[in-house]
């Protein structure tokens, strides 16, 4: 099949789809991401464990992808929101709502959705559910724009004009619908998610939501392969490294203008992602299990008498928190005073030397003391 495909517009020239890319650039980033994804499929993991990451990394997308397009809440206001809505929310608070509605959307998806049979319909639901409810100016939700508008800043290399008018607009989307269906269905999935993101973002096809749609896209393409979790961490990526976000499509708009066609700086940008993420992913879920056997062994020197009731309570605070502490912070410290108030320093001091003794907690180099994770493994 062709790697570059040209389509001529109306008023907007010709417009070229292209996947063509260095494949021997690509391929350590596709081998790292296959690791990394066998990895973490096979790494055992308790449905309350699975639950509560799908939870933080779902809040942390939303954050993400929301705070790319300018919208100032923080993590915990928009955590606020997804947890317990109110009343009546402004429309930066409703662009949180509606992108929790998205995420239940594609969570309810069938596992047989396929996408490719009626792209432009997904998008467009996609993009009605985000902007739905909003005053946004130049936007009708779910219907393509029929309108001019330009994308980008100096900063990032400059300002682009994607198609201007609705007739550009429809034999775009629908040739790339087909392309999507025909030129990429044998593609590897995360070169075929990170075409979709970045050619939505080109056409531009929506008056508001256009990013949003695109991440969102991209996510779903990843769940329909089956890939976990990774769907919800990219927006975060993205955002982490927001310039680096903004040139890699800048890069390859300069390469479709030279007529070079090459894609690969966008992939590039998608794939490192890809594999930081998956390792990110690896260490949370290795986190977790961890805490889970930690929490059993508390359990077994407790009832080996290794350590006593309040110790082992304690060491629990400090399993679910991860805080640092000092001796005083036991009498002050809201989470730890219930336990310590009734006893005296002595009695405190006496219970901490022990846990240090037992390799239970260690000593920082700041003189303050923690949790030591690595006392099963040496």
């Amino acid at each position: 099949m062709d790697k570059i495909k040209k389509v001529v517009t109306h008023k907007s020239g010709n417009f070229v789809f292209s996947r063509k890319y260095d494949c021997e650039k690509l391929a350590e980033y596709l081998i790292e991401a296959n690791i990394l994804n066998a990895t973490i499929k096979d790494i055992p993991i308790l449905p309350a464990s699975m639950a509560k990451i799908d939870e933080e990394l779902m809040i942390r997308s939303i954050f993400s992808t929301a705070a790319i397009e300018g919208n100032p809440l923080s993590e915990e206001k928009v955590s606020d929101i997804i947890l317990k809505k109110g009343d009546a929310l402004n429309d930066k608070q409703m662009e949180i709502y509606n992108l929790k509605n998205l995420y239940f959307e594609i969570h309810q998806l069938p596992p047989n959705f396929d996408l490719s049979l009626d792209f432009e319909k997904t998008a467009k639901t996609f993009q009605s559910i985000i902007t739905e409810n909003i005053n946004y100016s130049d936007n009708i939700p779910g219907k393509y724009r029929n309108h001019p508008v330009k994308v980008g800043d100096k900063e990032h290399g400059g300002i682009d004009t994607p198609p201007k008018i609705l007739a550009d607009i429809k034999i775009l989307m629908k040739f790339f619908a087909e392309w999507y269906k025909t030129n990429l269905s044998n593609e590897n999935c995360y070169i075929k998610a990170a075409l979709a993101h970045l050619y939505i973002g080109l056409i531009h096809p929506f008056g508001q939501g256009n990013g949003r749609t695109a991440r969102a896209i991209e996510g779903l393409i990843l769940q329909q392969h089956k890939i976990k979790y990774l769907p919800k961490m990219l927006s975060n990526y993205y955002y982490k490294n927001i310039d680096e976000y903004y040139w890699a499509f800048s890069n390859t708009i300069q390469s479709i203008r030279k007529k070079e066609y090459d894609v690969t700086p966008f992939l590039e940008f998608v794939l490192k992602g890809v594999t930081e993420s998956f390792f990110e992913l690896k260490l949370k879920v290795m986190f977790y299990i961890k805490t889970l056997a930690l929490r059993d062994y508390y359990d077994y020197l407790l009832n080996n008498k290794k350590v006593n009731k309040r110790q082992e309570e304690f060491l629990k605070i400090l399993l679910n928190t991860n805080v640092n502490f000092s001796l005083k912070d036991l009498y002050v410290n809201d989470i730890f005073k219930l336990l310590f108030l009734k006893v005296s320093e002595r009695t405190a001091r006496r219970d901490i030397d022990s846990l240090l003794k037992q390799k239970l907690l260690f000593v920082r180099n700041d003189g303050k003391l923690q949790l030591n994770f690595k006392v099963m493994t040496g």
